[in-house]
This record gives structure tokens, sequence and C-alpha cells, in this order.
């Protein structure tokens, strides 16, 4: 046999239980402005709180918008210009370890940890 298989054919690592681990709920207001949160998918229906720039929230993407999980209320995605008001935790980090101005602090998984300790057995 060439090459090493997975044990499941059917893994799928953007499955419900491994999206959060993933980072992919995590959203940083990468904008210079707080973001307001909406209570319908319509920027008329604002209400009084907001996202500072740097805040994270954890949410979902649908579209244009970001629906929040902590408060329910949504956040436009993109501002007035058509800029990202958020990006992915990923990608931010993506971005800090390709732009060499920084030392990115390296961390072990729940799954390297776990390879660690099996082969050391």
């Amino acid at each position: 046999m060439v090459g090493r298989r997975s044990v499941s054919l059917n893994y799928n690592p953007l499955c419900d239980n491994a999206v959060d681990s993933n980072g992919l709920e995590s959203w940083i207001n990468s904008s210079r402005e707080k973001v307001s949160f909406c209570l319908t998918t319509s920027l008329t229906d604002k209400t009084t709180q907001s996202v500072a720039p740097g805040q994270t929230i954890k949410g979902t993407k649908g579209g244009a918008w970001l629906h929040d999980h902590e408060t329910g209320y949504y956040l436009p995605f993109n501002d007035a210009q058509g800029s990202r008001n958020f990006k992915n935790e990923r990608l931010v980090l993506m971005e800090r370890a390709t732009s060499g101005t920084e030392d990115l602090v390296r961390t072990t998984s729940r799954n390297s940890r776990r390879t660690i300790s099996g082969s050391s057995a």
C-alpha cells in the first residue's frame, strides 16, 4: 500500500463539534471603528450595543452578516465602503505568521498531544 490512509474515510474537519475547536467561530473586529449590533439583518435595526476594534466575538457568518452567539444579534460583515469589519481568528493568525514581523508562540493542540503521548508509550 502506498501512503498513509485515514481510519475514517468520512472525516470532516468542519463538522459541528470541530468548528469551535478550529477557531472558525471566533471573529475579531478588524475595523477602526465600533460596529453596532442589529436586532435583525437590517442596518436600520441598530441596538445601543457595539463591538470595539480588536474585540472578539463568537458567531456564525451567514451571507453579509455575523450572528453573535452570546446576544443573538447580528453584525454587518462589511462597512458602507465594502471593507471587512471582521476577520476570522484563524485568518488573523495566518496573517501574523506570514508577515514575518512577529514571533508567534507555538502551543500543542489536543491532537498533537495525543500523538506525542501515543508515540512515547
